[in-house]
């Protein structure tokens, strides 16, 4: 009878070991792909700003060696939904970067913001270089970010979507 007891006793044991077992296992591969999740939306939140910002930046209708170029009426819409699409993805930004280049980020849409405002009342026209300012910021803050920690907490580097 004992010995039935401590048998009974030992499987009871095996089996809560199992199940914590694999409830930390699951726990930990959820927080893993957490993890993957909010690295791949904050790499495309950054590359959608940057594009958009680059193609509002480096949009022109004219080059001339001599003179200034410069955005004509008839691309003036295209130059606009740049900038837009640019505000978007700001915004979009400031829900997934890290904490340490939010303020900076929040500053640079609320600048860009007001930017638009001002275009879309007809107070003042986008320049390049100013768009320019916007871009610097948000890739110090890519290459900010992306100096964060690589990897997860059980020392496995985060793999992107593209090496699955």
């Amino acid at each position: 009878m004992v010995a039935a007891i401590i048998g009974l006793v030992g499987a009871t044991l095996g089996a809560v070991i199992t199940l914590v077992g694999s409830a930390l296992s699951e726990r930990r591969q959820d927080r893993r792909q957490e993890r993957i999740w909010l690295r791949d939306r904050r790499t495309e939140a950054y590359d959608g700003a940057l594009r958009h910002l680059l193609r509002a930046a480096n949009i022109r209708s004219t080059f001339s060696a001599s003179g200034p170029s410069y955005v004509a009426k008839e691309h003036a819409r295209e130059h606009f939904e740049d900038l837009v699409q640019a505000q978007f993805w700001m915004h979009a930004l400031l829900r997934y970067c890290g904490s340490e280049q939010e303020d900076r980020l929040a500053e640079a849409a609320r600048e860009l913001d007001t930017q638009i405002v001002h275009l879309n009342s007809g107070e003042s026209s986008f320049r390049g270089r100013e768009v320019g300012h916007y871009v610097e910021v948000v890739s110090e803050c890519a290459r900010q970010d992306q100096r964060m920690p690589n990897a997860l907490p059980d020392g496995h580097p985060t793999r992107s979507s593209s090496q699955r």
